[in-house]
C-alpha cells in the first residue's frame, strides 16, 4: 500500500487539480463530441477513418491514463474519499471502461461473427458526459433536473388531464 503522503501521490494530486489539466480534459472532450459527429457509417474515405479511429483511440488513452491518476491519488472503493464514492467518478470509470471494451471489440477481429456485440460502439455517444463530472454548474442543473422529474411527472399528468377533457369536448 502506497502512503497517502508519498510523492508520487502528491505529484499526480497537483497534476490532476492543475487547471490547466481540467482545461485539457475539457478541450479533449469537445474534441471527441466533434469526432463523433463526423465519424459517420457513410465515410467512404478510408485515410479519414484511419484518421478519426486513431484520434478517438489516443483520446481514450488519455481518458483512461486521467482515471488511473484519479485511482491512484484518491484510491478505488475502500475508504471515505476515494474515486468510486463519487457518482459522477462512476460515470466517467464506466465511460472508460466502455471505451475500453469497444477497443477490444474493433481489435480483435476475428472470424467469429461478433456484430451484435458491435453496438457496443454506439455508446462512445457517452463520453461527452464526463463534461458534466468535471464541471460544478453542469452537476448541479443534472441534479436538479433528476431530482425534479417527480414534479414534471405530476405536471404531464394534469396536462394529459387537460388534453382528455379538451379532446371530448372537441369531439
Amino acid at each position: 500500500m502506497i502512503p497517502k503522503d508519498s510523492k508520487c501521490r502528491r505529484w499526480l494530486a497537483d497534476i490532476i487539480g492543475n487547471p490547466y489539466c481540467e482545461s485539457f480534459i475539457y478541450h479533449l472532450i469537445g474534441l471527441n463530441s466533434i469526432l463523433l459527429m463526423i465519424d459517420e457509417p457513410i465515410l467512404e474515405n478510408k485515410y479519414s477513418k484511419s484518421s478519426i479511429s486513431l484520434m478517438q483511440d489516443v483520446i481514450s488513452l488519455i481518458f483512461l491514463l486521467e482515471a488511473g491518476m484519479k485511482i491512484f491519488v484518491m484510491g478505488f472503493v475502500a475508504g471515505k474519499h476515494t474515486y468510486l464514492r463519487e457518482p459522477f467518478n462512476i460515470l466517467d470509470f464506466v465511460i472508460v471502461i466502455l471505451s475500453v471494451v469497444s477497443y477490444f471489440l474493433d481489435v480483435l477481429d476475428s472470424n467469429i461473427d461478433i456484430s451484435y456485440i458491435r453496438a457496443f460502439r454506439a455508446l462512445r455517444a457517452l463520453r461527452p458526459l464526463k463534461l458534466v463530472s468535471k464541471n460544478e454548474g453542469m452537476k448541479l442543473i443534472v441534479n436538479s433536473l433528476l431530482s425534479s422529474i417527480k414534479q414534471l411527472m405530476n405536471v404531464m399528468l394534469i396536462a394529459l388531464l387537460f388534453f382528455f377533457v379538451f379532446g371530448i369536448i372537441g369531439l
